[in-house]
């Protein structure tokens, strides 16, 4: 029964995480990326999860540090997308990728995540 419910509040967590994350990590224009939107990139995993500290809510950042680092995964299909497709993992930020020491776009955006769990949870 504990599991149950435990999973249930990691359902309803990841769909919240993923509806805030909505807000905070609009989904880029399908077209080719734009000077301007390249620019705003971040170069590395540290850059790239200060912005996301930046501009998301208390609420959030308090259900993401309550989690068990194993339970970051489940935070791929919601966070980890708007983190690709925001910071361009997907159209070409090579340095972003390089920084995460990932070789493909999935892993640099769990690093990113991993990355943020750590700074929510160091004090």
């Amino acid at each position: 029964m504990i599991r149950r419910t435990i999973a249930l509040q990691l359902v309803i967590a990841g769909a919240a995480l993923s509806e805030e994350a909505a807000v905070h990590f609009p989904a880029p224009s399908p077209a080719t990326p734009i000077a301007a939107e390249v620019k705003d990139w971040p170069a590395s995993v540290d850059e790239a999860v200060n912005r996301i500290l930046s501009e998301m809510p208390d609420d959030v950042k308090l259900t993401i540090r309550s989690m068990p680092e194993s339970d970051l995964r489940k935070l791929h299909h919601s966070i980890g997308r708007k983190i690709r497709n925001r910071f361009g993992l997907w159209s070409g930020n090579t340095d972003l990728l390089k920084d995460s020491g990932a070789s493909e776009p999935d892993a640099a955006s769990m690093v990113i995540i991993q990355s943020l769990w750590k700074r929510l949870n160091e004090n």
